[in-house]
């Protein structure tokens, strides 16, 4: 039997130019079959991270000691936990209040980087494998738990082993939270959704990072961290700001290949509500 709600979260603001497109195509497509949807957009706490930084971080590739990288890793792992504790409190709101509905968490994210990592040679963490979805420029995370659980748990095996508990309670209390409860929180959120992962869905659709003009040192760290973008970053440094770093999806081009992309984007979420 097929569903008759669909739930879309959007849970990162500076990539909702990119989403923005495919969740009209969703509201005509679910309108027509008469699907009732309900989007979520989560509000950007995450994406104050220069707010944390300008008070206890150091500027990327400016560390001077050990100490100084693992604190600005620390940085990237409370905010990162606190970007999971959203999201799955924003997809488990859905999957309860709804038992009979699916949920679509939707995301923007540079099509070219996701292909050279599908394409390239060797076995994937299980958590982490994505789909190709049709031949377009979508991919979907085939277990969007899984991928919340391991992220939890790599980040707070590196945590208990390198960091300081005192500069991360700091790091959280800045954020509002106490630093036991926001991972404690985030772990039993999860765990919560372990039984309703059929009903979940998470898709990166193609998207363009654009660093627009600002001033300041806020503009000058986030342009370093573009300028640095083949190594690994935070998660702060994606979603840091929708006045830093924005995705666009009408720098993707040809309009055939968008087409196809809103086709097979359909294609997929229908099949998952049946």
């Amino acid at each position: 039997m097929t569903a008759k709600q669909l739930n879309v979260i959007l849970p990162h603001i500076n990539e909702y130019s990119a989403t923005k497109p495919y969740l009209k195509i969703l509201a005509l497509w679910t309108d027509k079959e008469g699907i009732k949807l309900e989007k979520k957009l989560l509000p950007s706490s995450l994406m104050r991270g220069w707010s944390v930084r300008q008070k206890m971080g150091t500027v990327l590739g400016q560390e001077k000691t050990n100490r100084d990288l693992w604190n600005n890793w620390t940085i990237g792992f409370v905010l990162a936990t606190e970007d999971i504790l959203l999201r799955s409190n924003a997809i488990l709101g859905a999957v309860e209040s709804y038992p009979d509905s699916r949920v679509l968490d939707l995301h923007a994210s540079m099509a070219g980087k996701l292909m050279a990592y599908y394409l390239q040679p060797g076995p994937k963490p299980p958590e982490a494998q994505l789909i190709w979805i049709n031949r377009s420029q979508l991919f979907a995370i085939e277990d969007p738990v899984a991928g919340f659980a391991s992220t939890l748990e790599k980040g707070m095996n590196n945590f208990y082993a390198n960091c300081e508990s005192d500069f991360a309670r700091i790091i959280a209390k800045i954020r509002g939270y106490e630093l036991e409860t926001l991972l404690r929180d985030a772990k039993e959120s999860v765990a919560r959704l372990v039984s309703r992962k059929d009903s979940i869905m998470s898709v990166e659709v193609p998207g363009e990072p654009v660093l627009l003009a600002g001033k300041g040192n806020a503009s000058s760290f986030y342009r370093e961290v573009m300028l640095r973008s083949e190594e690994e970053k935070p998660i702060e440094n994606y979603h840091c700001s929708e006045f830093e770093i924005q995705y666009s999806s009408h720098l993707l081009l040809p309009s055939q290949m968008q087409q196809n992309d809103w086709v097979s984007l359909l294609l997929y979420v229908k099949n998952k509500m049946q």
